[in-house]
């Protein structure tokens, strides 16, 4: 019996949604859930999500008890942002044979581009440098 059973039967209700521990996502985990009968999946991109969402992978935020209610509203707050065109189309799976990632932001005139960071986070202790080029609106 797999867990989404065994918590099924000791609820006696249905269990639909699924939150990915410590938010580690990509298309195959996707997949897995969505085959093992899911209907919303969770990350943990620390950001917003609103009717656009892909229901496989709607953003969360972890609430921390370092957290001023403040910041936490800051954040609750800012707008969702969206992306299109990736390229590798799955940006969580990228390896070191990928020299370019690039992505466009759906929406980007709703933020100040001052204000837009992109972050290389999976290659620690390598010098990768870290370009955020705007594209001409």
């Amino acid at each position: 019996m797999n867990s989404k059973t065994e918590i099924e039967k000791n609820l006696g209700l249905p269990v639909t949604e699924f939150a990915v521990p410590f938010g580690a996502f990509d298309s195959y985990v996707k997949d897995t859930i969505r085959t093992a009968g899911y209907t919303l999946a969770f990350n943990v991109d620390g950001a917003n999500s609103d009717a656009r969402a892909d229901k496989m992978n709607i953003n969360r935020i972890i609430a921390r008890t370092s957290m001023s209610a403040r910041y936490f509203t800051e954040l609750a707050t800012v707008p969702p942002i969206y992306f299109s065109a990736n390229v590798p189309l799955d940006l969580c799976r990228v390896d070191t044979e990928n020299t370019v990632m690039s992505f466009k932001i759906d929406g980007v005139q709703a933020f100040d581009e001052t204000t837009v960071q992109s972050t290389v986070t999976s290659f620690s202790g390598l010098d990768l440098p870290a370009y955020l080029t705007p594209v001409a609106r």
